[in-house]
């Protein structure tokens, strides 16, 4: 029987986990834990899955940007810290997409920086070697370009990807109203931290409460009612002011800036590798809200749901699923 292999993803705003045996997934963590404020936690959730018994152990993050940090490398630095006081052989993913132990992080600490989207690309590229990865995340969503069964944009830094559009700061949560749309029916949008596009996607149905992972930003609740509340503030009034018709406008307003601006990337993207053609490959909690719509909308013939394949916490989770494979695979040839 195989041994058991955990991969781990450590980003800013969410903790998350997966136990896999083989390709199986045994039990999996997707936790809230901001680090800019509640960073004393991570090592707590680090020893509460020690007790799931791994026996490898593989690593990416996101989590250095958190602005707690007062560098990159300084972010790195600490997140390693934290898992080298439960797994002193864990392994990480480099942006080369190599397996490197505690000794190589610590003398290279950016080359790890913001590894994740290398890990889904690895795993993907092998079923889908011609495709483009869309991973639509609570936060931001990546792009992928997998060409001939390779990462095609390795080694690429977050701002390199940024700047080549390749990384779309954009989710189906935690992204502020006012960074999609400055105004609806010519009203303006108030620049504040109102409201959430996690609001936004309760309104029109198309994310449920258990999927809104992050705090709200009035400390209220998730229901429809409190998420209608929050939206009718980010037009400085109440729903009784603006009335049901206009907040339903602007939910779906604010949907459809956000598919039509990742659905432009998306077309830029397949253009530059010349992917036309090829499937898209959707994954991440907004693939069904945002995901396929923009994919259809940027011309992809063929879109194919990750979690059918791989299964629901597969997708939810794959930079986490991925890693903890890679893992996996990496018995008796472990770089320590």
């Amino acid at each position: 029987m195989r041994t058991p292999s955990l991969g781990l993803d450590l980003g800013g705003a969410h903790t998350k986990a997966v136990l896999l045996r083989g390709e199986r997934v045994e039990a999996s963590l997707l936790r809230y834990l901001p680090l800019w404020k509640e960073r004393g936690r991570l090592g707590s959730t680090l020893r509460e899955l020690k007790r799931w018994g791994a026996e490898r152990v593989g690593v990416v993050m996101t989590g250095e940007l958190a602005d707690v940090f007062g560098t990159r490398e300084e972010g790195v630095r600490e997140l390693v810290k934290e898992v080298r006081k439960v797994w002193g052989k864990a392994l990480f993913l480099t942006l080369r997409g190599e397996l490197v132990g505690m000794r190589e992080v610590l003398s290279d600490p950016l080359s790890v920086a913001a590894s994740n989207w290398v890990a889904s690309g690895l795993l993907v590229a092998r079923e889908f070697p011609d495709s483009l990865l869309v991973d639509v995340g609570s936060t931001t969503t990546d792009l992928i370009p997998l060409v001939g069964g390779r990462v095609a944009n390795l080694g690429s830094t977050d701002f390199q990807r940024l700047r080549r559009g390749e990384l779309v700061y954009t989710g189906v949560v935690r992204t502020p109203v006012p960074c999609v749309l400055g105004e609806v029916e010519g009203v303006g949008v108030a620049a504040e931290h109102f409201a959430v596009m996690g609001d936004v996607y309760i309104l029109l149905g198309k994310l449920h409460p258990g999927e809104y992972t992050s705090e709200t930003p009035d400390g209220r609740g998730r229901d429809e009612e409190s998420c209608r509340r929050r939206l009718a503030r980010a037009f400085c009034s109440d729903p009784e002011e603006v009335g049901e018709g206009f907040l339903r406008r602007s939910a779906r307003a604010l949907h459809r800036e956000q598919v039509r601006r990742v659905a432009g990337k998306m077309r830029a993207v397949a253009e530059r590798y010349g992917l036309e053609g090829c499937p898209a490959v959707v994954t991440g909690v907004g693939r069904k809200i945002l995901g396929r719509e923009a994919a259809g909308e940027a011309g992809f013939k063929r879109v194919v749901d990750l979690g059918r394949i791989w299964g629901e916490e597969a997708a939810l989770m794959t930079p986490a699923f991925c890693m903890g494979r890679l893992a996996g695979e990496a018995v008796g040839r472990t770089p320590w």
